[in-house]
């Protein structure tokens, strides 16, 4: 839908080099200010809870959407906690494993033309998914566009393009304003039926954007993971057979949603989230001064928690770069704030309480119902834009079992 731009910076590599280089802080400069990245679980403890008021982050909309959440949504977003809750999940997980089933059959029959590009699949499936969950719309035909659009729009965000209109813009940044115009389409006719106006009443902008940016937080993450999981089992095929036994084994997975997932799943997909967290970058600016480690930092001043380069560093985990679900057979195999997926503090993710159960329902229904192979043995890159994005790309191809 929309042309590939010139690769930019790659901020996870830049970020995870950056980690090598120093030690529990290391001091940079990030757009002609101070910036700082911590590197150490005790001093990320502190930004990210113990003085997060210090620390502050741009706020998330999703509450200002409280009036048009399903009850699956409100339970999901933690907005309340009631005798409701449960009947929620229980919803939640009956759409999800549909969702899984439906699914495994379009990548079977994507996959009979060759194989299928995994990473916009997944986020096509989410997408529909969390649009459902959060406000009760069918919205699976407007998932390939609304996906494209913002490929390409994290795309010039990441590389600091046309942040500020021009008077005469070029093909690209007219491409790029496109691309925002057709995700606010969107995001406005989700909002509509969801109820936020009447028929013939605007919806308006804060409210477009504020679902725009909901649902691309609600269905980045997950399908993210469950692209980056399922890569990982292609290329390990004695864990995917082992998973397969299990899941053959295993309750149906909606069944199953409460007790959450079986253990070697379990273990895989926390692994997965190490190797390549949803949430990896945390960023915050500091309000006040203060002081980590050996450094004073200023008011003003940039400060980062690099999830995807902690969960690699070397003195936190044995074998950081491997594959290895087994280290979370066998208890907490980190310290406190080591291990970081999904954010921590006030701003940690508000569905992480239940995302490895999403997780766990929809692998389980693929799982069960495909036989996965890789396309090639071409290396695959974690790019740092919204999420950790592979590049060349997850090519796979699924079979009916």
């Amino acid at each position: 839908m929309f042309p590939p731009l010139k690769k930019g910076r790659d901020w996870a590599a830049f970020y995870l080099n950056l980690s090598r280089t120093g030690g529990d802080v290391v001091a940079y400069r990030l757009a002609g200010r101070p910036a700082f990245l911590v590197n150490s679980p005790a001093h990320a403890a502190r930004v990210l809870e113990e003085r997060e008021t210090n620390y502050k982050s741009p706020a998330h909309p999703y509450r200002e959407l409280a009036g048009l959440y399903t009850s699956e949504g409100t339970s999901l977003m933690r907005l309340e906690r009631g005798p409701e809750t449960g009947a929620a999940h229980e919803r939640a997980a009956r759409t999800l494993a549909e969702a899984g089933e439906r699914a495994a059959y379009a990548f079977c029959e994507l996959s009979e033309g060759g194989p299928i590009n995994v990473e916009f699949e997944t986020k096509k499936l989410m997408f529909t998914v969390v649009a459902r969950l959060l406000f009760g719309v069918d919205a699976s035909h407007l998932a390939g566009e609304f996906v494209g659009a913002v490929a390409f729009a994290e795309e010039c965000w990441a590389d600091g393009l046309y942040q500020t209109p021009s008077a005469d813009p070029d093909p690209s940044e007219r491409r790029y304003l496109d691309s925002l115009a057709r995700q606010d389409s969107a995001a406005g006719w989700i909002a509509r039926e969801a109820g936020a106006a009447f028929e013939g009443v605007e919806v308006p902008p804060q409210t477009r954007g504020a679902v725009s940016r909901t649902l691309l937080n609600g269905y980045h993450a997950t399908a993210a993971t469950l692209c980056w999981t399922l890569h990982l089992l292609a290329r390990h095929p004695e864990t995917l057979a082992a998973l397969q036994a299990e899941a053959d084994r295993s309750d149906a997975p909606g069944a199953a949603y409460e007790s959450g997932p079986p253990r070697l799943l379990r273990a895989v997909l926390l692994e997965s989230l190490r190797l390549y967290p949803p949430a990896w970058i945390l960023s915050r600016e500091a309000t006040a001064a203060d002081r980590l480690g050996e450094f004073e930092i200023p008011a003003g001043s940039a400060v980062s928690v690099c999830t995807y380069a902690m969960h690699r560093l070397s003195r936190l985990w044995e074998r950081p770069e491997e594959f290895l679900p087994e280290r979370f057979l066998k208890g907490r195999p980190s310290e406190p704030f080591a291990y970081l997926p999904f954010g921590a503090g006030a701003r940690r993710c508000p569905a992480s309480n239940v995302a490895v159960k999403h997780l766990h329902v929809l692998l389980s229904a693929l799982l069960r119902r495909c036989r996965i192979e890789p396309a090639d043995d071409e290396p695959v890159r974690p790019r740092g834009l919204i999420s950790l994005r592979p590049e060349p790309g997850v090519r796979l191809t699924f079979r009916r079992r």
